[in-house]
């Protein structure tokens, strides 16, 4: 039978009906009246589960760094040896989407490293009798931003950065220039 709009839903009648009674179905004397059942749950946010350490989970990790890096070796080994041009730049696309996914961890963990040890000497300041001092989001990403100059001095690649960085300024403000209207006609 074909259900009718906004009419009353039909429950198949060839479906057992669940028992209702002492035998420890719903409702029972063996549950207390009501049956408790566990729901799923996402162990982050359970304050069962205890606290995440960053720190901790990447020791106990590690070695999934080490894997990582395996895998993105046989990746590059495999877009080498590929003879089909198609699935070759397939393969290109994935290896450089894993390298660049590779780059953001460790660009992370610079970072906290970088954090951990600004705190680490603002609490040495503070024992030595400083006032405590928190930095602000803007001073956070100053720190970063300078960090990251230094990294790019090391390696060679401000001029690119920078090249890079005055391009993306250079489109945002073609965007926010007004264009000439077209006359109509």
């Amino acid at each position: 039978m074909g259900s009718r709009r906004g009419g009353p839903i039909e429950v198949r009648s060839d479906t057992p009906v669940r028992f209702v009674g002492r035998r420890g179905g719903v409702g029972s004397e063996a549950d207390g009246g009501e049956r408790r059942r566990r729901r799923g749950y996402d162990p982050r946010f359970e304050e069962a589960c205890g606290v995440l350490n960053p720190e901790g989970f990447r020791k106990s990790y590690g070695f999934l760094e080490e894997l990582r890096e395996a895998e993105l070796g046989r990746a590059r080994l495999a877009v080498k040896r590929e003879r089909n041009q198609a699935r070759k730049e397939e393969l290109a696309l994935e290896l450089q989407r894993e390298e660049d996914r590779e780059a953001e961890r460790k660009r992370r963990v610079a970072v906290g490293d970088m954090k951990r040890a600004v705190k680490r000497e603002e609490r040495e300041k503070v024992r030595g009798g400083k006032k405590p001092y928190f930095r602000k989001r803007s001073e956070w990403k100053e720190l970063e931003l300078r960090a990251k100059y230094e990294q790019l001095k090391t390696t060679g690649g401000v001029t690119k950065y920078l090249e890079r960085r005055r391009k993306k300024v250079a489109a945002k403000d073609r965007k926010l220039i007004p264009r000439a209207r077209t006359e109509e006609r």
